[in-house]
């Protein structure tokens, strides 16, 4: 894991192994929401919106990942 971003709520994290992957966490329960796929290099970072509905990534090839939509 090379990121973390935490709202309260929800934790997301960006992992920086060779599934260049995006979780998001219910901070809560520790239970596992969605998992994003097909960053182009691994994560860099993650962060939320200023009201935690997106989730945006960066990678280490400097491309911005895709908002992903958090309304679960």
């Amino acid at each position: 894991m090379r990121s973390l971003a935490f709202n309260g709520r929800l934790l997301i994290s960006g992992t920086g192994n060779r599934d260049r992957a995006v979780r998001v966490w219910d901070a809560e329960s520790a239970e596992l929401l969605t998992t994003y796929r097909g960053a182009s290099d691994d994560v860099s970072a993650v962060a939320f919106d200023s009201e935690s509905r997106l989730v945006f990534s960066s990678s280490y090839d400097g491309v911005l990942g895709t908002s992903m939509d958090l309304r679960l």
